[in-house]
């Protein structure tokens, strides 16, 4: 590998390290028990072998109109993971089976995408109907037997009110409260495979904005199959913006699935060898806020991993190119803007470079991965 191969390898390996969850300090064995008292819990017994997340995205830039039932359009499948453009999602996830069990035992699951699904209804009018990018992910784990007082059985729904999402009267769960003196799972979820699906959409698309997440959940599995839902801090963080979408026609539906299944099989095959590529395809996808010096840091972030993966994407010249790639400003001024921002030259980001860059950066993908320059 080349130094600068190492050098983006070491520092992908620190950002994802700073991602994860550390375990010191936080609540004790004894604590977990005073929180579980008032939501009816008894102290319980369970073994986690596995892990469940799904998240619905919308499919942006584009609706969809069809008087006709839509098919289901599959984007990637394998050993754990799914993503697929769908209308009827319920249908969809429900079909899942033991290869994809969350919808049949995650009742917060079923709630949210049925709320979800209606809302989307609600405000479409036909012959619009809904369309999503669904994501699962099934994942194993190593077993982690929580006998310590970290796992309780708890009331779905208490006084007419849910205490797990979507919880039914008379109906329990398990509940998993993370403790700094107890056992929990060794385990980080794939977020690489999510960010590969939504980076390859980002470049079909042609989106600047981020892809909004309508609705996600997660949960861990016992080994006898039940949902296990978990009690610990998390920070969920999207990102809003001016969306603009053109109509689409089913079999249109279906070109672009093949265009964004193209798009991700490449993605995902050199990410796994290259890490320049894995830093961008995690670099293009942006957060929602409202913070300037969250832009700047992005900003920077995502000139250096296309700054690295040039080679690997046919750009050698791009630091000081002087032609427009894609969008309004050539790859030079891009460079130049970065300076400004390292340099602290400027007190405020100006969005035409926000735009300007994942601009350029998409259609190089896109050169690179999918079918080249947009007409």
């Amino acid at each position: 590998m080349s130094t600068n191969g190492r050098s983006t390898n070491d520092r992908r390996k620190s950002i994802l390290e700073s991602l994860q969850q550390r375990s010191s300090g936080g609540f004790t064995t004894y604590a977990a028990e005073l929180m579980a008292a008032p939501l009816g819990g008894t102290a319980s017994v369970c073994t986690i072998t596995h892990y469940c997340r799904t998240s619905v995205f919308e499919l942006p830039g584009c609706n969809l109109n069809s008087d006709d039932p839509v098919p289901n359009q599959e984007i990637c499948i394998r050993n754990g993971f799914r993503a697929a453009f769908v209308s009827d999602i319920k249908s969809y996830l429900r079909e899942g089976g033991s290869q994809f069990p969350h919808y049949a035992i995650d009742v917060s699951l079923r709630d949210g995408v049925d709320r979800v699904y209606r809302e989307e209804l609600k405000r479409l009018k036909p012959p619009k109907v809904p369309i999503f990018l669904a994501v699962e992910q099934y994942e194993s784990i190593p077993a982690t037997t929580l006998d310590n007082g970290e796992c309780f059985v708890v009331d779905e729904c208490r006084d007419g009110k849910s205490i797990i999402e979507g919880g039914r009267d008379g109906k329990r769960a398990l509940l998993a409260i993370r403790t700094c003196d107890g056992a929990w799972p060794e385990f980080s979820p794939d977020m690489h495979a999510v960010n590969t699906i939504l980076a390859a959409v980002k470049v079909e698309q042609n989106v600047t904005h981020h892809i909004k997440e309508l609705y996600s959940c997660s949960c861990f599995v016992s080994g006898d199959g039940r949902a296990v839902y978990s009690l610990h801090p998390t920070m969920n963080i999207a990102y809003g913006g001016v969306r603009v979408s053109s109509p689409i026609d089913v079999k249109g539906l279906g070109e672009r699935a093949v265009r964004v299944r193209t798009l991700h099989d490449g993605l995902r095959r050199d990410s796994a060898t290259i890490p320049q590529i894995a830093e961008i395809i995690d670099s293009v996808l942006l957060d929602k806020t409202q913070d300037d010096g969250h832009y700047r840091l992005w900003y920077l972030r995502l000139w250096q991993a296309v700054a690295e993966a040039k080679r690997v994407l046919g750009a050698a010249t791009f630091e000081h190119d002087p032609a427009v790639i894609a969008g309004k400003l050539p790859a030079k001024n891009l460079t130049d803007y970065r300076n400004r921002i390292a340099h602290w030259w400027t007190g405020r980001v100006d969005f035409s470079f926000i735009t300007g860059i994942q601009l350029t950066v998409l259609e190089l993908l896109r050169r690179k991965y999918g079918k080249g320059r947009l007409p």
